[in-house]
């Protein structure tokens, strides 16, 4: 699925340790689509996915894949 429009905020990053005690962390990014109704979409990225939505930065048009 791709999400498409206007990148209105970026949440704070979050981290934590699992059971197994392992590392992880995570981002989400709050996307307007434009659409009339349920226009806002949260799109999360995980591990080193991280780091390319680091890139992004609130007002720009994107486009984001996301399964």
């Amino acid at each position: 699925m791709e999400v498409r429009g206007k990148l209105v905020k970026i949440l704070d990053l979050e981290k934590g340790t699992s059971k197994a005690g392992k590392e992880w962390q995570k981002q989400t990014v709050v996307i307007d689509t434009g659409d009339e109704f349920n226009n806002l979409t949260a799109v999360s990225a995980f591990g080193d996915k991280v780091q390319k939505m680091n890139k992004l930065k609130v007002g720009m048009t994107v486009a984001i894949l996301c399964n």
